[in-house]
């Protein structure tokens, strides 16, 4: 039997891993600049960050996850915490600034 909206699920499956850590989605592209930076610097971060889990979503592959979320630019940053989307960031920011981020979070 299909499923009524699978995105869903799978928003509702980041989510409720949210409860236990910190989980990143960044809905992005491959064309764009901005994301090759944030993917970089976000990478690094959680190594050092072993408690946060960093999902990657390709808003041209996975254009209906984009849309549940309501994104319109990329790259964008969802931060779920506790069972809940705490923070929505679009664009890049520096590695500092994104380490800040983070920390507030943990």
């Amino acid at each position: 039997m299909p499923k009524d909206n699978p995105e869903k699920e799978i928003i509702n499956s980041w989510l409720e891993r949210s409860k236990d850590q910190l989980v990143i989605v960044v809905v992005s592209s491959l064309w764009s600049g901005s994301t090759h930076i944030l993917r970089t610097y976000l990478r690094a971060l959680v190594e050092e960050f072993l408690q946060v889990e960093k999902i990657f979503v390709d808003i041209e592959e996975q254009e209906k996850i984009a849309l549940e979320f309501g994104i319109t630019q990329v790259p964008t940053m969802v931060l779920m915490k506790d069972g809940e989307v705490v923070e929505t960031m679009i664009g890049a920011m520096s590695k500092k600034k994104l380490r800040a981020l983070i920390k507030g979070y943990l």
